[in-house]
């Protein structure tokens, strides 16, 4: 992150926090008895009305403790995107807040799971390292599902705009993002349907429409005879579709106020242990039944082609504390900010072997010139650098031997009153580089005098 863009993000992070502290609970929450849903759609309404963008999202398994709703803050930072999550039910008598450490890009949950990362960033963070796909949808094209003829009905939480593939940061999931144009209508059975060629055989695949080409298939879906929302894994068989069991999860996350959903599908790369091409043959169907099933088609024909590449890209990191200039002191905070998550942190300073860290620490840098390496490896082992020079100086050190004493003194005095070009001009003297060595320059020494490393 460059500095200009570490600024950026600063002034949204005083935003946010300004604007949470003027958003009171109006709901008891009460440890079992939830009532997020409510909340988030008062905290998402009071953030849009004070020009935020924000998303509502929710979850079938946040930390273990079944669905949860909260907000999602987005701002732009350079050319970036960053989600911010809001917890929607606090605890009696306290304030909202956001979640995450804010000295980390992209930010880090304080709450991680198991794993050491919370599910929540690995849901609903867009990873810096994805080699994702885009495709936008046209509007209004919903099909007949078992013939392809085009529909006269138009619902627009089955119409499709866009939809995203990526491989995460954490090479741990596979998500197909789903954007509909309108809230789901909960009165029939809905499906969004991800499907694709998992092995690149077609020998195994379905070839019956729609489901033609693909032999793999999870499904969000809305049953609206039990009222609850389920995902759903298929796999093709020679007598048909077989449904398995399943780690994989789901999300909805709607725009305010524009309506907008987002249907996330994470599928655990351990489901996909046979995917034997870098290339993935896919598409996505939506589905519901108003006397005859009609739903969207992405790509409207055919299959679309997802690359899907292991991650060989190394972090990038930024050192915010030292900077490339001259201190007076030797104890340094070291700063460090990454553009993902990163695994581990060390260090190298004037090659004296390399030191393990975690989060921010110091530093005890030698007098004069310093050359610190800093490198971070992501959870995939690729390992990122970057160096600093600094300089630790006493100013009034004008012989350099690490002690200000009087022969400091007596090197500005004996040039005392001189310019350029004169003979006693000594421009290591010129402390506040004005072309003239006076007593400014003395009470500079002065103030140093004593100081010694």
């Amino acid at each position: 992150m460059t500095e200009q863009e570490l600024q950026e993000w600063y002034e949204h992070q005083d935003k946010i926090e300004e604007a949470l502290e003027e958003i009171d609970d109006p709901h008891t929450y009460k440890r079992k008895e939830y009532e997020c849903n409510k909340f988030s759609d008062y905290t998402a309404n009071k953030l849009a009305k004070k020009g935020f963008k924000v998303k509502r999202a929710m979850t079938d398994d946040f930390d273990g403790e079944g669905q949860h709703h909260w907000v999602i803050i987005i701002v732009k930072v350079g050319n970036k995107e960053i989600w911010v999550p809001v917890e929607c039910t606090p605890p009696e008598d306290q304030k909202q807040k956001q979640e995450g450490r804010l000295d980390q890009w992209p930010r880090i949950p304080l709450q991680p799971d198991e794993s050491g990362r919370s599910k929540f960033d690995k849901r609903y963070f867009k990873g810096v390292k994805v080699k994702d796909v885009n495709i936008s949808d046209s509007k209004n094209d919903l099909k007949k599902i078992y013939t392809g003829d085009a529909a006269q009905e138009y619902f627009g939480y089955l119409d499709v705009e866009i939809v995203q593939l990526e491989l995460t940061a954490y090479s741990e999931e596979l998500d197909c993002t789903i954007t509909v144009m309108e809230e789901p209508i909960t009165l029939d059975t809905i499906f969004y349907n991800f499907m694709f060629d998992r092995n690149s055989d077609t020998a195994d695949n379905s070839q019956d429409f729609p489901t033609n080409g693909t032999d793999t298939m999870y499904s969000v879906i809305y049953d609206s005879t039990s009222q609850e929302w389920i995902i759903e894994r298929t796999i093709h068989q020679t007598w048909g579709w077989d449904v398995l069991s399943t780690e994989a999860t789901w999300g909805i996350a709607s725009s305010w106020p524009d309506g907008q959903v987002t249907i996330q599908i994470s599928i655990p790369l351990t489901e996909l242990s046979d995917i034997v091409s870098e290339v993935v043959s896919w598409k996505v169907v939506t589905e519901t039944f108003n006397g005859t099933p009609i739903g969207d088609f992405v790509p409207n024909i055919g299959l679309a082609h997802a690359y899907i590449r292991p991650d060989v890209s190394p972090p990038v990191l930024y050192v915010d504390s030292p900077k490339n200039q001259t201190y007076t002191v030797s104890e340094i905070d070291l700063n460090i900010l990454a553009n993902e998550v990163t695994e581990s942190f060390s260090y190298n300073l004037n090659n004296g072997g390399n030191v393990t860290f975690s989060g921010n620490t110091t530093l005890k840098a030698s007098y004069g010139f310093n050359q610190l390496i800093v490198y971070g490896m992501d959870l995939e082992g690729n390992v990122g650098s970057s160096i600093v020079a600094f300089e630790i100086k006493f100013q009034g050190d004008l012989d350099e031997n690490g002690e200000v004493n009087i022969l400091d003194v007596s090197l500005v005095a004996f040039s005392y009153g001189s310019h350029p070009g004169e003979d006693k001009w000594n421009i290591v003297c010129d402390l506040n580089h004005d072309e003239v060595i006076d007593i400014i320059d003395i009470s500079i020494v002065a103030l140093d005098y004593g100081k010694t490393v």
